[in-house]
């Protein structure tokens, strides 16, 4: 009875069309997805990896053998990383340009993902591990000063609502996706399972742009 009475004010909105308006909606965002492609991807993949790494790090760890503190450790790095390379990272998009940053992120972490199984020497693997965070933080705040750039009016705020919902499907979509993966794969399908979706946006871009460039 109760969710019921919960669905009645649905009905004052039949009135307004709501099909129609998400129907446009929908379309919307398509539209502003095809504009910039490549900033919704990166923010996807950022969302994805950032969210799969803070809830199964501990766990990565765990499955390597190290015990319970060095995982908490590790999880501590990965959060404070995260925020404390930012300003640099800002200060080098302002001087070489952010979509250039955005770039040099992802191949940066391609990389690293690769080499994380192998880096067990502890002040390396701290470095790494702060390095590797900031790296995808990179992948939302860039992007998503991009959109700034890329969009005006009206348009800006529908592109924030759009990165903002993209965002948190990787959110969702990366700790299930690897999870599973280590679980019924490997323990290192966790950063193999990064570098492959990295090196997928990649791959996408590239073709992008070469197919952007044939057809000028």
């Amino acid at each position: 009875g109760v969710i019921t009475a919960a669905t009645l004010p649905l009905f004052f909105l039949l009135p307004h069309d709501p099909i129609e308006q998400m129907a446009e909606s929908d379309h919307k965002a398509m539209s502003l997805f095809r504009e910039a492609p490549f900033l919704f991807g990166s923010c996807f993949v950022g969302g994805f990896l950032m969210v799969a790494y803070f809830g199964l790090i501990g766990i990565y760890a765990r499955e390597l053998g190290y015990d319970f503190e060095r995982g908490i450790f590790l999880l501590t790095i990965l959060i404070i990383g995260g925020l404390i390379v930012q300003i640099p990272i800002g200060w080098l998009a302002d001087r070489i340009g952010a979509r250039k940053v955005i770039y040099g992120a992802l191949i940066a972490a391609f990389f690293i993902s690769f080499g994380i199984p192998y880096f067990d020497y502890y002040s390396v693997q701290v470095l790494i591990v702060i390095v590797y965070a900031s790296l995808l933080q990179s992948l939302f705040s860039l992007p998503l000063a991009l959109l700034g750039q890329r969009f005006e009016g009206a348009k800006v705020t529908a592109a924030n609502a759009l990165f903002v919902l993209v965002f948190e499907v990787g959110s969702v979509t990366g700790p299930t996706v690897l999870g599973f993966a280590m679980t019924n794969i490997h323990p290192h399908a966790l950063p193999f399972g990064a570098a492959t979706i990295i090196a997928a946006l990649l791959i996408f871009q590239a073709y992008r742009l070469a197919f952007w460039r044939e057809s000028s």
